[in-house]
C-alpha cells in the first residue's frame, strides 16, 4: 500500500510490524510508545533510529511537527549522525546510541520510520516541502572548497551500499549494489573532476583503479557531517539506493539515484522524480541487470557536462 501511495491506509499497518530493534535497544519499549492520539503538549518524547541510516535521515524531517505540537523531542541515533542532526536541528536535543538514556525522563518513544504515521501523513502533499532540512558546516564546506578543482564540474560517485548481516536485508544489499568496474565502465573517463564518495569495504575497488583520476577524500571522513560538507562541494552526486542518497536529498544537493528493478517502496514504479527529495532525478532499472540503467545514466552524464560547458 506505501509504495503505491496509499499511505492513508498503509501507515496504520506499518505501525503494527514487528521492530527491528537490537538487544541494546530492548529496554527502549518498556516506555509507552507513541501514537498519533496521543496529546504532545508539554510531553518528552524519545525518538530512536530503528532502521538504516537513509531511513532516520528520510523520516527525521517530521520531528519538528511533533515540537510543533508542543513536545520536547530527543533524537537517539547513531555517532555517525549526531554531529549532523545536532547542526540540523537546533528544536532537537540529539544523543549518541551509544549513551543509554534514562528512560524514567520521557512520556514517550517511537521509532522514527512512525513519524510520517505520528505527524499524520495521508498523501504527498503532506511530506513537509523544507529541503533542506539537514546542513554541512560552512566551515568544513569551505576548506574542502580549495582541495578541489573549480576549472571543471565536480561529480561524486557511490556504486555500493553497506552489507548488513541482518537475513532479511542481505538480498536487498546485493541487489541495490553495484561495483566499480560497472560505474565507470559506463561513466568514465568524463571531462569533470570525479570525487568518491564511497564508503566501506566496496572503496577498496580504488586501489586498482589506473584510468582518470578520481579524488578519493574519505580518509578524513569520521561521520555523515563530514560527508555533507564534500557533498555542498560538489555540483552532482550520483549513488545506488543507499545512505549518501537520502543524504544528498536532504541536503538540496543535485543527485542521481541508479534504482534497482525491484525499487525500493520509497521511489515507486514510475517517474524520473520523488516527492521526499525534489532535487533528486531517478534512473530505474527495468530488468534485473543493472547494464542497461548504467549505459543510459553514462549518456546522460556527458549530455549534463556539455551543457555545463556551454553556459
Amino acid at each position: 500500500m506505501i509504495k503505491a501511495g496509499q499511505f492513508e491506509k498503509g501507515w496504520p499497518l506499518y505501525f503494527e510490524r514487528e521492530l527491528q530493534i537490537s538487544a541494546r535497544q530492548s529496554d527502549l519499549l518498556a516506555r509507552k510508545r507513541l501514537r498519533p492520539e496521543h496529546v504532545l503538549t508539554g510531553r518528552h518524547v524519545l525518538l530512536f533510529q530503528e532502521q538504516g541510516l537513509g531511513d532516520t535521515i528520510q523520516f527525521i524531517r517530521f520531528a519538528t511537527d511533533l515540537v510543533r505540537r508542543g513536545a520536547r523531542i530527543t533524537v537517539h541515533v547513531p555517532a555517525s549522525l549526531t554531529r549532523l542532526f545536532r547542526q540540523s536541528f537546533a528544536n532537537l536535543t540529539v544523543l549518541d546510541a551509544t549513551v543509554s538514556p534514562d528512560l524514567e525522563i520521557f512520556d514517550y518513544v517511537a521509532p522514527i520510520p512512525d513519524l510520517p504515521y505520528l505527524s499524520g501523513m495521508h498523501t504527498v502533499q503532506d511530506i513537509p516541502v523544507n529541503v533542506p532540512y539537514l546542513k554541512a558546516d560552512p566551515l568544513a564546506v569551505a576548506q574542502i572548497k580549495t582541495t578541489l578543482p573549480t576549472d571543471k564540474p565536480r561529480i561524486g560517485l557511490v556504486w555500493a551500499g553497506e552489507r548488513r548481516t541482518r537475513s532479511e536485508f542481505a538480498l536487498a544489499d546485493k541487489r541495490r549494489s553495484i561495483s566499480f568496474e560497472e560505474m565507470v565502465a559506463e561513466m568514465l573517463p568524463v571531462d569533470a573532476t570525479v570525487v568518491s564518495l564511497q564508503f566501506g569495504p566496496a572503496r577498496d575497488a580504488l586501489k586498482e583503479w589506473e584510468g582518470q583520476e578520481i579524488v578519493d577524500p574519505m580518509d578524513a571522513v569520521s561521520d555523515m557531517a563530514d560527508t555533507a560538507a564534500i557533498m555542498q562541494t560538489l555540483d552532482l552526486i550520483i549513488s545506488v539506493d543507499t545512505s549518501p542518497v537520502h543524504l544528498a536529498g536532504a541536503l538540496g544537493c543535485p543527485v542521481w539515484l541508479i534504482s534497482r528493478w525491484d525499487a525500493c517502496w520509497r521511489w515507486g514504479d514510475d517517474g524520473q522524480g520523488s516527492p521526499w527529495y525534489p532535487t533528486m532525478r531517478i534512473f530505474r532499472s527495468r530488468e534485473r541487470s543493472f547494464a542497461p540503467v548504467l549505459q543510459e545514466v553514462g549518456r546522460a552524464l556527458r549530455l549534463w557536462v556539455e551543457m555545463r560547458q556551454s553556459r
